[in-house]
């Protein structure tokens, strides 16, 4: 069952608004140049949908408060309607007669194109347990969304879509993934031998076409982001503001062993290729940052619209900016050694919380290279260090001063220290700061 009081609390933060002029236990919300509305009647616990301006219900399942599910159909149909999808476009619980027990099957939401042909079909689960054994399931056998797919064999995506609202919050949070069951002719082109999408002639054929050609890929965005438009699914361009975000530690956790591994399955083994391989990465990344910040090169666009030549030919683009821009050579010299390049050494040290780690300690910080080589690193730890000491002074002052910490003496050490080793560092093998 829905919860009234959370379910009442999620409609307001849709933007739902109580009906003061007949009775108080509807909400409602209008939507479009035209007004239609979406209705809720908590009296007699029914969701009302724009039948009127052409929204097709084939069951009424989901227009009810018996299952928490059916909160996460409206919450979807909402940002149908808020991404200025028509209510003629979409259907809700269209069913079909499957296999050859006449056994029917129900999806949740259809919508379809301008043209009137489907192009997305959504499966709408509860978020947690639910929509993560209902993806389990998807990546073993895809029954449920490919039959779908069998029935409206113009579809071009399916989506499993789940949503929870927290009142604490006061935010809902999406869990989506999106699957493109639509041919990428650059990609079939590339194998001749590859199944298609437009030969399947059943659902597991269809399955398998999606784990044999397009190794079971889907995306995460391009539904209901701000930057997509209605009746355009995915993504086909990133922007460093919108499409990015600043590193967390937890976020890099384990990340260098996870990328070890993906190179292992290619036979890419050794670890000096493979940190010469991260490092060739990180510069593409950086110049596409510098130079691109409105269309970014450096994205796999998605197997709708995208192929391994294409994000191949960008990559070696932006390695060739990076070379002539930031190194006169190729990360393996001809010695055998490794130099990491500056911006990535800049990177990495910025990523350091210096900051933190300065209030935590009384004495002097100590940093180790155990390969310095030409000490790139040691060079831009210090010279990071003496700004930011010098921003801490007055704090460990105010702080000393309450008998808070003994003294600013170890700050003081640490500048003249760093200072001194920004000439030393290059000529050492190993140094310690």
């Amino acid at each position: 069952m829905i919860d009234n009081d959370n379910f009442r609390a999620m409609l307001m933060h849709l933007g739902f608004h109580q009906d003061t002029e007949s009775v108080a236990s509807v909400m409602r919300k209008s939507y479009g140049a035209n007004n239609f509305e979406a209705l809720v009647d908590f009296s007699n616990q029914k969701i009302n949908y724009p039948t009127g301006q052409g929204f097709k219900i084939h069951q009424a399942q989901t227009c009810n408060f018996s299952s928490p599910e059916n909160a996460v159909v409206l919450d979807c149909v909402h940002r149908l309607f808020e991404k200025a999808y028509k209510p003629e476009h979409i259907e809700l619980e269209p069913q079909w007669k499957m296999g050859r027990g006449g056994k029917s099957g129900r999806a949740d939401v259809l919508v379809r194109d301008q043209q009137g042909s489907a192009l997305l079909l959504i499966e709408c689960k509860t978020a947690g347990r639910e929509f993560d054994k209902s993806w389990k399931d998807t990546l073993a056998d895809g029954t449920q969304l490919f039959s779908y797919v069998e029935q409206e064999k113009a579809t071009q995506f399916v989506c499993l879509y789940a949503s929870e609202f927290d009142a604490k919050k006061q935010s809902i949070s999406l869990s989506q993934k999106i699957i493109s069951v639509k041919d990428n002719t650059k990609i079939l082109d590339d194998n001749p031998t590859a199944l298609a999408f437009n030969t399947a002639t059943n659902a597991k054929e269809r399955f398998k076409v999606w784990k044999e050609t397009y190794l079971q890929e889907y995306t995460e965005t391009g539904l209901f982001e701000s930057t997509i438009q209605p009746y355009q699914i995915g993504k086909n361009k990133y922007t460093l503001q919108a499409d990015t975000k600043p590193l967390e530690a937890t976020d890099i956790k384990g990340a260098y062993h996870r990328f070890r591994t993906i190179l292992r399955k290619h036979n890419v083994s050794r670890r000096e290729n493979a940190f010469e391989v991260l490092a060739n990465l990180f510069l593409c990344k950086i110049v596409d940052e510098l130079e691109n910040p409105d269309d970014l090169k450096f994205y796999w666009k998605g197997i709708a619209y995208d192929n391994d030549f294409d994000l191949v030919d960008r990559l070696q683009s932006l390695y060739k900016i990076g070379m002539e821009r930031f190194l006169d050579n190729g990360i393996k010299q001809s010695e055998g050694q490794f130099f990491t390049p500056v911006p990535i050494c800049k990177f990495v040290v910025s990523s350091l919380p210096l900051e933190q780690l300065i209030t935590q300690h009384n004495e002097p910080l100590r940093a180790i290279d155990y390969a310095c080589g030409s000490g790139h690193f040691l060079t831009e730890y210090a010279q990071q260090l003496p700004a930011l000491l010098q921003i801490m002074v007055p704090i460990f002052s105010v702080a000393a001063q309450n008998q808070m910490i003994p003294d600013i003496d170890g700050i003081e050490q640490s500048i003249a220290t760093a200072q001194s080793t920004i000439a030393a560092a290059p000529a050492q093998k190993q140094a310690i700061l």
